[in-house]
């Protein structure tokens, strides 16, 4: 079952659970994550099925992956089979405990069934059905309306090496560490998501501990999250998150996939990856619907010019695909200069301006964050001058907006689209006096 992050997967598995409890089936649910399980306990038992560990009696076992491959033979030998966030299914351990009930139904949970080593779900798997895809959840209000910003030029990856086919840790913290990189992260979230609530990726636990110190040191509190904490203490800090104490939660990979993170009212992405599926999962935290009514997607890692906005229509499929290299130049996706829309092909969709036809080569420069995709409800003042075709046209602009008479004049005569029918001689020809 794929399903976007935030539209029900966990829910859906709980009701088909509750039927499959009703008709007297024996079910394991398997996660990778510790945190995932409380979800799913609390998801089933909803439900109205009685959930425990493995190694106890009951019509439901939900633990971790780790966990029930080391005690196959503690419990009776399930009817159905869940697996939550079932890219992962292909791994050995995965497969070591589906393979041992090869009588059981499985049914994958994922919100993106891709991985980056090109291997294909099809070993686990006979048929994949998809739900809403993320453009219609958000359009009917299920999720929140993402509106993505990007810096002028983004952080240069092309000489990074590559391990396990995403960027090289090591190497990616550097680049991602310098000052002005978080600096930039914290000004511009002052700028375009002040108050807002968020959640800042990052490379490392040390990279993201940085990171919560920069927005910390600023008046901003941060604090950050990982694996090395206690249970109690990572449930405190999301818990100062939720209720607005903490603004700014940072991590590397604990709150990216599966977890149910607090709803927030931003997304501050700082480490750049070659895998789809994290910059979806990313991107998918912050669109749980909350008091927000849109999510500010902050890209100063340049995913969505290397993946494509979160939002747009894929084609799922179970079959494997070869490793592929993330292109160094970004080409796919491009930025109008005039209005900052993001879009595909030769013209902004927004205001008909055609791209230039060769992009020029990005290299890493400091600057401010440009909007990308923005539903615009006021005039393009440079259109609309544009489309000035007299120096009545133009002083009716400067009347409308407040400006001063002489701006019309000198907007008339430094035109070089008008210049040439300028008159010689004529009171236009002349400088007026206001």
């Amino acid at each position: 079952m794929q399903l976007s992050t935030g539209g029900g997967k966990t829910c859906i598995a709980a009701y088909i659970g509750s039927g499959a409890y009703a008709k007297g089936n024996q079910m394991l649910v398997l996660t990778h994550r510790q945190e995932i399980k409380g979800q799913l306990v609390r998801a089933f038992t909803g439900a109205g099925v009685p959930c425990a560990d493995i190694g106890t009696d009951s019509p439901c076992h939900i633990d971790t992956i780790g966990i029930a491959a080391n005690r196959l033979g503690t419990y009776a030998p399930p009817d159905f089979i869940f697996v939550d966030e079932f890219q992962h299914a292909v791994s050995t351990t995965f497969l070591k405990v589906i393979e041992a009930f090869p009588n059981a139904k499985v049914l994958g949970l994922t919100a993106t069934p891709q991985r980056l080593d090109g291997k294909g779900l099809n070993q686990v798997a006979d048929v994949i059905v998809s739900g809403p895809s993320m453009k219609w959840l958000i359009d009917n209000g299920w999720l929140k309306q993402p509106i993505y910003y990007a810096p002028k030029e983004l952080v240069d990856v092309s000489g990074l090496r590559k391990t396990g086919g995403d960027f090289n840790h090591s190497d990616l913290e550097k680049l991602m560490s310098k000052p002005s990189v978080t600096g930039n992260a914290v000004i511009e979230y002052q700028r375009l998501a002040n108050g807002r609530t968020a959640l800042a990726f990052c490379v490392t636990v040390a990279h993201a501990e940085g990171v919560a110190r920069a927005f910390s040191e600023a008046g901003i509190t941060s604090e950050s999250v990982d694996g090395k904490l206690s249970k109690d203490e990572r449930a405190e800090r999301l818990a100062r998150l939720a209720s607005g104490r903490t603004k700014v939660l940072t991590s590397c990979e604990l709150i990216s996939e599966g977890f149910d993170a607090p709803a927030v009212g931003a997304v501050i992405s700082l480490r750049p990856t070659a895998s789809l599926t994290m910059h979806m999962q990313q991107i998918g935290r912050g669109l749980r619907p909350s008091t927000d009514f849109d999510c500010i997607v902050l890209d100063h890692a340049g995913n969505c010019f290397r993946h494509g906005l979160a939002e747009e229509d894929r084609e799922w499929s179970l079959e494997g695909k070869a490793k592929r290299k993330v292109p160094e130049k970004l080409e796919e996706i491009h930025r109008c200069q005039i209005c900052y829309a993001v879009f595909a092909g030769a013209a902004c969709p927004q205001c008909g301006i055609q791209r230039a036809p060769s992009p020029r080569e990005l290299k890493q420069k400091e600057g401010e964050m440009q909007r990308l995709l923005e539903v615009r409800h006021r005039i393009d003042h440079k259109a609309e001058e544009r489309a000035a075709k007299t120096l009545e046209d133009l002083q009716a602009i400067a009347l409308k907006r407040g400006y001063s008479p002489k701006w019309a004049w000198i907007r008339w005569k430094t035109s070089w689209r008008n210049r040439k029918a300028l008159p010689k001689g004529g009171e236009n020809s002349k400088k007026p006096v206001f």
